[in-house]
């Protein structure tokens, strides 16, 4: 397991040049890590929206079917009784 002192970079050793060189990548690391939060932000809230439509969308095809198979029974039992009038008059 790593200590917290693990982390630490010891600065004692480099050149002044290569301070300047890891306080820039530094700075790069952070600046990447945030616009990455920003676009993982903005890709949620894209996402959130297409999912409220789809599921908007399920409803209303789930409606639809509903709707179908309830039409379809009437149109049986209309059927049956046809025939079973057809039936009877034969």
């Amino acid at each position: 397991m790593k200590k917290k002192d693990d982390r630490i970079i010891n600065l004692e050793g480099l050149s002044k040049s290569d301070r300047i060189l890891l306080r820039i990548l530094m700075q790069e690391i952070a600046d990447v890590r945030r616009e990455l939060k920003e676009d993982i932000h903005e890709l949620d809230v894209r996402l959130s929206g297409k999912i409220d439509s789809v599921a908007l969308d399920l409803k209303s095809l789930t409606v639809k079917v509903d709707k179908n198979q309830v039409a379809l029974v009437k149109n049986i039992e209309d059927l049956d009784r046809r025939v079973t009038v057809l039936e009877m008059a034969a």
